[in-house]
């Protein structure tokens, strides 16, 4: 798969995108792979003017293929039409971003989570914030990254947030050792609200504690 990637020029693949009189041909998706600063400045150029269906066709190939191919990294890409101006293409973009390991996307990520006007570009920007809550309890980024990651997870769950984005900021936060999460995994637990229950079992099981091992066989039979 490797020299398929390195076949295909990236010439191609923007000569393709911008002909849309025809879908983006399949076997040019890994063209999008690793993308140099040259090419991923050709490539904004020519997203500019795409249609939004082109736009969110395209990502949903990417993401279909991250699912298939181990070898292909969208990373720069995604990072690149993080702020297009349709929410629907943004929120593809963050989940194009879900093997990233890349500490300068963070401060992004944290402004889309509080800023962003769209629900659903909050909501999965919190999402994608566990895996640096993960990837920092590994120590694989720096603690001051960590600790604003954490920090930032905590305000939204603890505020007045709509409630899709406050779960998926739990979520995230399963992930963290931080003193004060097991309060709030406890409380979720206790509310008597299913779509908290569920979100707490969700942080209980990525916290791999034994100390949830009751809580969560508890809900093994629950409707």
């Amino acid at each position: 798969m490797e020299e398929n990637v390195e076949k295909i020029k990236f010439s191609e693949v923007s000569a393709a995108l911008q002909d849309q009189s025809r879908p983006f041909p399949p076997r040019l998706l890994r063209g999008f792979s690793d993308l140099s600063p040259k090419d991923v400045k050709e490539f904004v150029e020519i997203w500019k003017d795409l249609p939004i269906l082109r736009k969110q066709s395209l990502l949903e190939d990417l993401e279909d293929l991250t699912e298939k191919d181990t070898l292909v990294c969208f990373d720069e890409m995604a990072k690149a039409v993080m702020d297009d101006a349709e929410a629907a293409v943004r929120v593809l973009a963050i989940r194009l971003l879900w093997e990233c390991e890349d500490v300068h996307v963070v401060p992004d990520l944290i402004e889309l989570m509080l800023s962003d006007p769209d629900e659903a570009v909050r909501s999965t920007a919190a999402s994608l914030l566990g895996r640096f809550v993960y990837l920092g309890e590994l120590d694989e980024i720096p603690d001051t990254a960590k600790i604003s990651v954490v920090k930032n997870l905590l305000d939204v769950v603890n505020s007045e947030e709509l409630a899709s984005v406050r779960l998926r900021a739990l979520e995230s936060l399963g992930y963290s050792g931080h003193s004060t999460v097991p309060l709030l995994l406890r409380t979720a637990y206790e509310s008597g609200d299913s779509q908290w229950v569920a979100s707490a079992l969700c942080a209980m099981g990525r916290s791999a504690d034994d100390q949830w091992s009751d809580h969560v066989q508890e809900k093994l039979d629950s409707d």
